[in-house]
């Protein structure tokens, strides 16, 4: 890739960023057209916890009826992401584990995130995902890998 290209390509990650900073700033949620379609929303993100919730569809079960594990995963990812987000750093994903435990049914599922390690560039966190029964279905490990430092991205719990 040519200098240039790479310098337009940085130049546009970073406006990218900026709109993203100013939209969080003014409240926003989610900007992330995935996570809509897949009808996920975010409860709540602080340096305590986070908590988001999928709204089951016909569009985000498997052919058995039970929701996707490729839409739990992306739960968890997006309630972890929207976590670290809230500790003022833009992060990437370096590893996540997602353990499924049990068939996935309801009108809904919610994942709560809790960070285990907070470092200066490298952070953990743990989340579980529970059904309407409140039953634990999954649980996921994410590593995130710190690019910059940000204005914590902070959503007040709805209500």
């Amino acid at each position: 890739m040519t200098s240039d290209k790479m310098e337009d390509k940085r130049a546009r990650t970073e406006a990218h960023i900026e709109k993203l900073q100013m939209y969080m700033k003014n409240g926003g949620r989610t900007l992330d057209p995935f996570v809509q379609m897949l009808h996920i929303e975010m409860l709540h993100a602080n340096e305590e916890e986070a908590e988001g919730i999928l709204h089951v569809t016909d569009k985000v079960l498997n052919p058995f009826g039970m929701v996707h594990g490729g839409c739990i995963s992306s739960l968890a990812d997006t309630v972890a992401g929207h976590h670290i987000a809230s500790t003022g750093r833009l992060c990437v994903t370096l590893n996540c584990t997602m353990n499924f435990l049990k068939p996935a049914m309801g009108e809904w599922l919610r994942c709560r995130s809790k960070i285990k390690k907070l470092g200066k560039t490298v952070s953990t966190l743990e989340l579980e995902v529970i059904d309407p029964k409140d039953e634990l279905i999954g649980m996921a490990t994410f590593t995130f890998y710190k690019m910059k430092d940000i204005e914590p991205h902070i959503i007040q719990r709805l209500e």
